[in-house]
């Protein structure tokens, strides 16, 4: 990066706080560019030692949200968007962002969770967690291809007998799984430690099997009794 952009860069960074009852914990040392906006207050943002971010945001509106990351956080491009009351994220250790990994939790939503477990890697992915009280977890040691998507929403009620009938709960991914390019993972579903979800698969319930392939829209077992690594095939030859 030139000297040059390295000034602009600078000067468009900027953290704003609506009032002093809003707490960001903070080192800038590895971030090129950061754009931090807090509306609201008692909300908190924690980021651990050796946070590096080529391209950071987090816009924050409400009261008594979190945003807790942890040591050895590497990212690209990382982007953080909260409308609503009581809400938290967990980042674990050595979260790795290869692109872009972007995290919707607005809507005014109320009491909602995202957690994402150590040594996960996302390429560009998008988190949407927008019902109240619901929860996206994530394990440990799971990869996340390009274009990946988690929706734990519908976005919109569907109504049957004046009741909502759609509302999400937890979405759930287990320890080291791999979802595949263009995957997406819907509202409450699991998937098991192990399984890798194929490339454009739909998982839209929840599976009780672990060490599978589920493929396809929608998403089923397609094979049992597998492993994966991050090595590439040609390494293993």
């Amino acid at each position: 990066m030139s000297l040059l952009s390295k000034i602009k860069n600078k000067l468009k960074s900027k953290i704003r706080l609506s009032n002093k009852e809003n707490t960001v914990e903070f080192s800038a040392k590895y971030c090129q560019l950061y754009r931090i906006k807090v509306c609201g207050k008692n909300n908190v943002i924690k980021m651990g030692r050796n946070f590096r971010c080529k391209n950071l945001k987090i816009n924050i509106k409400g009261e008594n949200n979190k945003i807790i990351i942890e040591d050895d956080f590497n990212a690209n491009i990382f982007c953080i968007e909260i409308a609503g009351c009581n809400n938290n994220i967990l980042i674990k250790n050595n979260v790795m962002i290869v692109d872009e990994l972007t995290i919707y939790n607005h809507c005014n939503t109320q009491n909602a969770k995202i957690e994402i477990g150590a040594h996960t890697s996302f390429f560009k992915t998008s988190l949407y967690n927008y019902d109240n009280d619901s929860s996206i977890i994530i394990g440990d040691d799971c990869m996340f291809a390009y274009n990946t998507l988690v929706y734990n929403t519908d976005g919109h009620a569907v109504m049957q007998d004046g009741k909502v009938i759609n509302r999400a709960k937890e979405c759930k991914i287990e320890d080291h799984v791999w979802l595949g390019m263009d995957s997406c993972v819907l509202k409450n579903s699991l998937i098991p430690s192990g399984c890798i979800v194929g490339k454009s698969a739909i998982v839209s319930k929840q599976f009780n099997e672990r060490n599978v392939v589920i493929a396809g829209n929608p998403g089923k077992i397609v094979k049992k009794d597998i492993s994966w690594v991050r090595s590439s095939v040609n390494d293993l030859m």
